[in-house]
């Protein structure tokens, strides 16, 4: 129905390139709020002394894996949602999720602990869907309306150097004179049998 009408065929094109900006929008919002608990205390976080003591004494992560993996959460959900650096913040936050995955969540299984029992952590699940977000970004980009695309075009399509009339002049001389050279360089031949 829709494959013969090209106003259809443009919003559909344009959709697309727009397609990358609520899973961008929805990943940074979680991975910043996450980010803002471990480095700040937000939101009922323990702050970034407490994120570390947790971590080292309870997860056995060294404190600098800890900060790395703060400040992706941070600075990353922050980059993928104005859609900056998104391919490098996607990759940085896939390698917190899958240390999130095995080092935390494996043990518990698959599901979420819905039911908060005592005792049982949460399983992959939420981790497995943030990892799939995250490596659609870093394979896909942020799309627009993004930084990134921004940049990109900006830097692509920036006008070409205008050449002054008096550049023109320069070049005209130039070219005159490899004219006249070479006559010189023709009559010398012929004549003297020699070179300039």
């Amino acid at each position: 129905m829709f494959d013969k009408c090209p106003l259809a065929e443009k919003q559909l094109s344009r959709l697309q390139e727009c397609g990358m900006l609520p899973l961008r929008l929805a990943v940074g919002a979680i991975f910043f709020a996450h980010g803002s608990q471990k480095l700040l205390g937000w939101f009922g976080g323990l702050g970034l002394t407490g994120t570390i003591r947790t971590y080292r004494d309870g997860l056995e992560i060294p404190a600098f894996f800890t900060l790395i993996a703060t400040f992706a959460e941070f600075f990353g959900g922050i980059f993928i949602t104005l859609g900056f650096l998104t391919r490098i913040s996607a990759l940085l936050l896939s390698a917190v999720m899958l240390v999130a995955i095995f080092k935390i969540h494996w043990v518990h299984g698959f599901f979420l602990n819905w039911f908060s029992m005592p005792l049982k952590g949460h399983g992959v699940e939420y981790s497995l869907s943030l990892l799939g977000a995250c490596l659609t970004l870093a394979a896909a980009g942020p799309k627009r309306p993004s930084l990134d695309h921004w940049l990109y075009r900006r830097k692509n399509n920036a006008p070409a150097k205008k050449i002054s009339p008096a550049d023109d002049k320069k070049e005209e001389c130039r070219k005159s004179w490899l004219k006249f050279r070479k006559v010189i360089q023709f009559i010398n031949v012929r004549n003297c049998g020699n070179k300039i």
